[in-house]
């Protein structure tokens, strides 16, 4: 699994160090921004940093979006960059 295999990679780059990060969060695609339907968990990160994501099935989608449901630490959630590729 990973790059050039027709799934969807999603990067999640925090701003700087140390960053309110996500412990929890799902990565969410729509086709009309309206309806959306989960395509990946991520549950129990305890680490900052990058985290890249491969989708487990190709995508093909119009929007993606990235839903916290946990964090790291108080201070909410900081991205620096959000990248799907």
């Amino acid at each position: 699994m990973g790059p050039g295999d027709g799934r969807l990679a999603v990067v999640v780059v925090p701003a700087q160090r140390p960053v309110p990060g996500g412990r929890d969060y799902d990565v969410q695609v729509s086709d009309d921004g309206l309806q959306r339907r989960t395509v990946v968990e991520r549950r129990g990160r305890t680490a900052a940093g990058v985290d890249t994501v491969y989708l487990p099935q190709p995508v093909t989608t119009r929007h993606v979006r990235m839903q916290g449901i946990r964090r790291q630490t108080a201070y909410g959630y900081l991205l620096h960059r959000f990248e799907v590729h």
